[in-house]
């Protein structure tokens, strides 16, 4: 079963992005899958050597909601499945973050969204 957090960046905007910050620096670190779209950020990443379990998060702009599960290997399938067959279709040329210097730029992308 998925234990999941979500964040109200409106009730702590500093602790909200510290942690958006630390999942994205752990994602970079790990196996993992880091997309950008015009309506929020996902990643999805193993917690561990393991592999036996993923965190996925995720940081809607509009709503300035932060959102992070820890998911089973199996769980985590499900869930990329339903994120790139549902939510995906309705965007063109979803960029895949890959490199560092394009991390940080969306590190500081949400920095302001979440601080103003």
């Amino acid at each position: 079963m998925a234990k999941s957090t979500l964040i109200k960046v409106s009730e702590n905007p500093d602790k909200a992005f510290e942690e958006f910050r630390k999942h994205m620096i752990k994602a970079r670190e790990r196996k993992s899958l880091i997309l950008e779209t015009p309506d929020y950020v996902y990643v999805l990443y193993a917690k561990d050597d393991s592999l036996e379990n993923r965190i996925e998060m995720s940081y809607i702009f509009m709503d300035k909601l932060i959102e992070i599960k820890e998911l089973t290997a199996k769980e985590a399938v499900l869930s990329l499945i339903e994120e790139v067959g549902t939510a995906l279709p309705g965007y063109f040329n979803v960029p895949v973050i890959n490199e560092y210097e394009r991390l940080y730029e969306l590190i500081q992308r949400i920095e302001k969204h979440i601080k103003g």
